[in-house]
């Protein structure tokens, strides 16, 4: 039972080390692709920085979702 117990906080504790790591590794890389010279279209850099932002949002999503149980 110990080792059950041990397992779950492990799981627990990387979990939210995991989405603090990604929300910071998608916050740079927003910047990054806001603020780059590269050849994106208009249309194609929205559609990037749509997507990266809604890829942190979910993180956050989860985090209030498991908050909640």
């Amino acid at each position: 039972m110990t080792v059950y117990f041990e397992d779950v906080l492990f799981n627990v504790y990387f979990f939210f080390i995991f989405k603090k790591l990604c929300v910071r590794y998608l916050n740079k890389l927003y910047e990054i692709v806001n603020s780059s010279t590269v050849c994106l279209m208009g249309h194609e850099r929205k559609l990037t920085l749509n997507l990266i932002e809604s890829m942190a949002k979910r993180f956050n999503y989860i985090d209030e979702e498991y908050k909640q149980h």
